[in-house]
């Protein structure tokens, strides 16, 4: 069951962070953008 709810939790927690988060600062989105990129690999692994 954990293996589903974390995930979304991170994914929801990370969603709200930039919506949060001003797009237009640069030396925050190279941060958002690892991350992302960090979640999606977590996410091939749970599958």
């Amino acid at each position: 069951m954990y293996k589903y709810i974390i995930p979304a939790v991170v994914c929801l927690f990370l969603s709200a962070c930039t919506a949060t988060n001003p797009p237009e600062a640069p030396e925050a989105t190279g941060k958002w953008e690892s991350l992302y990129t960090s979640v999606d690999n977590i996410m091939k692994g749970y599958k």
